[in-house]
């Protein structure tokens, strides 16, 4: 199973899954075959799939707490969430120190309730270095950033040598305003790994929340130079320009000319879009069970889910076919130029990452950038007035950076937009259904073999 491992590892999903399912067929005796199949269509939202080998795994005798961990987590995607938290807490009892445990089902009562005692209670007793880095995730998660940051801080000291805790204690010091510690503590993640982006990209913040544009500039030009097409990267090099004047700056962000809308078309089955996005925000509607947001999203007082692509309703399957009319429209209007996003534009695109945000009333969305994307489009669904802010980083920059364009949407427009740029909205008075998915190039064939 090595060069599947090597496949999945590499992101190569869909081989990496051909790759295992002929261990399986290898080895049909193996519930660890099963579970490493299991644990790859998982990885590719392919949940129900999935379901079906951890039950073989079960039944070939394997019994470890990641099978008990990836059985949770289809029981979760499938809307299962009692039989989700049965068995995340069957992970915990054959080993009490699994973090990613421990995390799932932090998150789960979270997400269930929006109640940080009801969370933290999920723990129960246990303490140690893993469960106070989940404290401080759902801590960050329920907006008490200060605590947060004190946790992960102190479970950066306890474990030196692990600079991905440094690296999230270094994030979250920059967040509430800590320059100081952000820098030391990425400093010393870079001390530990010196060359991975995660660290740079924790010290470049950093860097940026004590007002250093300069040396923010200079790293993120190295960092560039080797992920040219990372968009956290460019958002962070587009900051320090900003910060020092640099009339490049309004090369990557000419809002007028790289942010664009246009209204979808029902696609066919439908008599109108006004009937097309009611079926759509009932489809989704159904998929949002949760009060909070999970771990790392950029929602606030609100629900975020995933794997949108992949459901089985008509009016989802058809969103690929109403969204092309208006993102041809858009990327020809987008044109070619130099700058990172135009640089890529050939009018051919394939959608990945779609998640549906639902907003309650104050809900908001937090400034936020999508690493790994080219161009970011957001749908309004349902809502009353709207509207998504760009170029407000989403960290406290020194001197402190507003945004600087807004866009109004309403329901059934498209928002396009660089990737590399800033996102985020102020609280809506209503509640406000989305969705957010990246676009990326994808060669002409490609695209029309797929239409």
């Amino acid at each position: 199973m090595r060069e599947a491992h090597a496949l999945k590892a590499a992101g190569r999903l869909d081989e990496a899954v051909r790759r295992y399912g002929e261990a399986v067929a290898a080895n049909p005796r193996s519930g660890a075959a099963e579970h490493a199949l299991a644990a790859c269509l998982g990885e590719d939202g392919r949940w129900a799939e999935a379901e079906r080998h951890v039950a073989e795994a079960f039944a070939k005798g394997l019994d470890t707490p990641e099978t008990w961990l990836v059985k949770g987590r289809c029981e979760l995607a499938l809307g299962r969430l009692d039989a989700a938290e049965v068995a995340f807490r069957e992970a915990l009892k054959r080993r009490e120190d699994l973090h990613t445990g421990s995390r799932e089902l932090v998150q789960l009562a979270w997400m269930r309730t929006g109640d940080l005692k009801a969370a933290l209670a999920a723990l129960g007793p246990a303490d140690g270095l893993s469960v106070n880095v989940v404290k401080a995730q759902v801590l960050e998660a329920a907006g008490e950033g200060e605590r947060a940051f004190a946790l992960m801080a102190e479970a950066s000291a306890a474990a030196t040598l692990q600079a991905g805790l440094a690296v999230e204690a270094s994030r979250m010091a920059a967040q509430v305003g800590r320059p100081v510690e952000a820098v030391t503590l990425a400093v010393r993640a870079q001390t530990v790994a010196p060359h991975e982006l995660p660290v740079l990209i924790a010290l470049a913040e950093a860097l940026l929340c004590a007002g250093e544009a300069q040396k923010a500039s200079d790293l993120v030009g190295d960092m560039r130079r080797t992920w040219s097409t990372n968009q956290h990267a460019i958002a962070l090099q587009a900051a320090a320009w900003r910060m020092l004047g640099d009339p490049r700056h309004r090369l990557l962000c000419d809002y007028a000319q790289l942010v664009g809308t246009e209204m979808l078309e029902a696609p066919a089955g439908w008599a109108s879009l006004e009937a097309y996005l009611a079926d759509v925000a009932g489809a989704l509607k159904r998929l949002h069970p949760f009060v909070a947001q999970p771990f790392g999203s950029p929602v606030r007082l609100g629900s975020h889910v995933g794997d949108i692509a992949r459901q089985a309703h008509p009016a989802l399957q058809a969103l690929p076919r109403a969204i092309d009319g208006a993102m041809r429209r858009l990327l020809a209007r987008l044109g070619e130029g130099d700058d990172p996003a135009r640089a890529r534009n050939r009018g051919a695109y394939r959608l990945q990452g779609m998640t549906s945000a639902l907003l309650g009333p104050g809900g908001y969305m937090r400034d936020h950038v999508r690493p790994q994307g080219w161009l970011s489009a957001v749908l309004h669904v349902e809502m009353g007035e709207g509207s998504v802010r760009f170029g407000q980083p989403g960290l406290r920059t020194h001197p402190m950076l507003r945004a600087e364009h807004d866009v109004a949407l309403k329901p059934g427009m498209l928002a396009l937009f660089p990737s590399y740029v800033w996102q985020g909205c102020e609280p809506v008075r209503q509640a406000q259904l989305s969705l957010a998915f990246d676009v990326m190039p994808a060669p002409v064939k490609l695209v029309e073999e797929r239409l």
